[in-house]
């Protein structure tokens, strides 16, 4: 099948053969990595007050209400000091 030069081929265009599109969707993914850090929701432990707090956060996250450490940097992921009430991906 030749195209145009104007025309691209499009793997998610619905035609006879969708397993084509399907197959390549999914070596797309392999290729693009997800990211693994995440904000989460946190509750703090004194006050009760939610706030959300980066994962992987380089500075000491204190509660906005109490002023309680909620996170602290731990060289990569964050050490978490309160709940963990939610994931946001």
């Amino acid at each position: 099948m030749q195209l145009h030069e104007t025309q691209r081929w499009n793997p998610l265009k619905k035609t006879n053969n969708h397993i084509v599109g399907e197959k390549f969707m999914s070596e797309w993914n392999k290729l693009i990595p997800k990211p693994s850090s995440s904000f989460l929701r946190v509750k703090c432990l004194k006050c009760g007050n939610e706030q959300l707090v980066f994962s992987n956060a380089v500075n000491i996250v204190t509660c906005n209400v109490c002023r309680e450490v909620l996170a602290e940097p731990a060289g990569g992921k964050a050490k978490i000091k309160g709940d963990v009430q939610a994931v946001l991906e």
